[in-house]
């Protein structure tokens, strides 16, 4: 197990993780890797062992996605060679939560479209696109009925598409996993995006009868979630990947008769986060002595601000302020039910000494939903 990596700004969680695999000649292996609690994986695969690439001409991975469970990881290889081949299944996880507490919107879109239908039609080009708020391709599987080999993977957009030839008539099935790209909570809100790798459009030159693997790198402040890479060279076998938090590394092999060179890239995921507003409640201006009867009231607008759940109730205090800014004898008390910016809040005053005349400095303690926001230096005016 890797241990978890951050992103800069909104602290996204991310790991990766794997297991080695040995898959017996003439057959056909299924295994799983999963994540850990907490997070959710967006990409995974077998990579063929170096020692394994002799083989790979003749293993087919027929199966690679999440399916049904959203931290666990399965591929299916087929191993058509006579010798046993050995790899690494392995899955890239991402937290289904921010170090802000935001939890993040994944989603998942398929498309499934047959190869072999004519003599000459042994291809298939599978789309998948990302579905409503989670826009943001982050990985990519299939699962084959039939036999076929991946020959590009790319993305462009919000979707996904796998081009595949096929070794007789079957079906493939594309499938795009996706994150959204926003998530906001009481912590404020995280925007996601990807950015341009540093390395897009390099070239990687496979030599014949070799293996090579390919890297393609992310800038800092943003983390390599899968990689991609353009149509292959007839001959040159994708041979699977595997993510790093910085860097992809895709591995080839070249059994086309010549020197091939190989274009691959980089998702490259990032994100900024942005503090939710603190909340306050206001005193708009100073107080207003007004008389109803035989009662004699401090009033004042005020206005609550950023503050869950909607203000209902606001209360205010209203002490003598003495000459060193301290609070001193308490004068007027009262409430009122919330209506919007600048409702009144009318706070009665007390029997006793009071409020004599409207002049000097006062101190204003105003609650609403928890929060206190204490106000000096507050003036009174006599009611016009």
């Amino acid at each position: 197990m890797s241990t978890p990596a951050s992103a800069a700004g909104a602290d996204l969680s991310y790991t990766r993780t794997g297991k080695f695999v040995e898959v017996a000649a003439g057959a056909t292996a299924t295994d799983s890797v999963s994540c850990p609690s907490g997070y959710t994986a967006v990409d995974g695969g077998f990579q063929v062992d170096a020692d394994s690439v002799g083989e790979s001409t003749d293993v087919v991975v027929t199966s690679s996605n999440r399916g049904n469970a959203a931290g666990k990881w399965t591929t299916s290889v087929s191993n058509g060679s006579g010798d046993r081949i050995t790899g690494r299944v392995r899955v890239t996880c991402l937290g289904n939560k921010t170090a802000g507490g935001q939890s993040l919107t994944f989603g998942t879109g398929q498309a499934t479209v047959p190869f072999g239908t004519t003599a000459t039609d042994w291809f298939a080009t599978a789309a998948a696109a990302c579905p409503g708020s989670a826009t943001i391709p982050v990985g990519s599987g299939w699962t084959l009925d039939g036999d076929a080999y991946l020959l590009s993977s790319t993305v462009s957009g919000s979707t996904w598409t796998h081009y595949f030839e096929g070794a007789g008539a079957g079906s493939v099935t594309s499938t795009v996993y996706c994150v959204a790209t926003s998530a906001t909570s009481s912590a404020g809100e995280v925007t996601l995006s990807t950015v341009p790798s540093t390395t897009a459009g390099a070239e990687t030159t496979v030599r014949d009868g070799s293996a090579a693997d390919a890297t393609a790198s992310c800038p800092e402040g943003s983390l390599a979630v899968t990689g991609t890479f353009a149509e292959l060279t007839s001959g040159v076998y994708y041979l699977g990947s595997e993510s790093a938090y910085k860097d992809v590394r895709q591995r080839f092999y070249n059994d086309s008769g010549a020197s091939a060179k190989v274009s691959t890239d980089a998702v490259c995921l990032a994100s900024s986060a942005e503090a939710a507003p603190e909340p306050s409640i206001s005193l708009d201006g100073g107080l207003t002595m007004r008389t109803a009867g035989s009662k004699t009231y401090l009033v004042g607008d005020v206005t609550c601000a950023n503050v869950s759940p909607q203000c209902r109730t606001v209360t205010g205090k209203v002490f003598e302020q003495k000459n060193n800014g301290s609070r001193g004898a308490r004068v007027a008390t009262g409430k009122t039910k919330y209506a919007g910016a600048g409702t009144d809040l009318r706070m009665r005053v007390l029997d006793g000494p009071g409020v004599s005349s409207p002049s000097g400095m006062f101190i204003v303690v105003l609650k609403a939903n928890g929060i206190t926001v204490v106000t000096k230096d507050v003036t009174v005016a006599a009611a016009p």
